[in-house]
């Protein structure tokens, strides 16, 4: 069937209109790419503005300085703790010792026990034989005084003062009377010591004494008080 010419016209329109249009659709295709190119580059613009923003932030944050993170010698392993059995706090100087001084103890006051009495006989002589006074003889026999004297003459007598020490074979003084009273040898190794007692002194001479004394084997004794 041989279409007619009207329907062949109608045809041809149909097939223009189309036509027609293709320019106004390329125009909305152009339109529609370039407005998203523009939100892709508005996005990246903004993007990058807080990127540049956050980096500039950070030094207001941190205070302008940057921190420098440095490992602790403390956790670093060393080479003594690879097993070699070297303590890792030993700092290579060896403990030196004290330079204190010990202390010593202090010696217990020598106590010099008091002699025994001597025996002595019925006229009251020692029975006991005197040794030869020595070379410290004064020395010793002024001591044995002063430590006899408060027995002798009373607890006042403790503050006791020598005022003559002499033998009394030279015969001055009260040594005069040693031979006398019990005999010439121990007269002669005897020496007479006299004391200052004070007002409070028991002898018959008022705040005086004289005491006989001599070397026996048991140390200096008083064998005989005078006043």
């Amino acid at each position: 069937m041989i279409p007619s010419d009207e329907r062949i016209s109608h045809a041809m329109h149909a097939l223009e209109q189309p036509a027609n249009d293709v320019p106004d659709l390329f125009e909305r295709v152009a339109k529609g790419a370039r407005r998203r190119r523009r939100m892709k580059t508005g996005a990246a613009v903004a993007g990058t503005a807080i990127v540049v923003a956050g980096i500039a932030a950070v030094p207001a944050l941190t205070g302008g300085t940057h921190t420098t993170h440095q490992t602790s010698p403390l956790t670093q392993p060393s080479n003594n703790q690879a097993g070699n059995g070297i303590d890792p706090g030993f700092t290579g100087v060896s403990p030196q010792p004290s330079q204190v001084a010990p202390t010593t103890p202090a010696a217990n006051p020598v106590v010099t026990p008091a002699p025994t009495p001597l025996p002595t006989d019925a006229k009251g002589c020692p029975t006991v034989a005197s040794i030869a006074p020595g070379t410290d003889a004064e020395a010793q026999a002024r001591a044995a005084a002063l430590a006899a004297a408060p027995k002798r003459y009373g607890a006042d007598a403790a503050t006791a003062t020598v005022t003559k020490v002499y033998p009394a074979a030279t015969k001055q003084g009260f040594g005069i009377v040693a031979d006398a009273i019990c005999g010439t040898a121990l007269g002669d190794n005897s020496y007479v010591v006299e004391l200052s007692l004070g007002k409070s002194g028991n002898s018959a001479s008022m705040g005086s004494g004289q005491l006989f004394l001599a070397n026996f084997p048991g140390g200096w004794q008083v064998w005989f008080q005078y006043h």
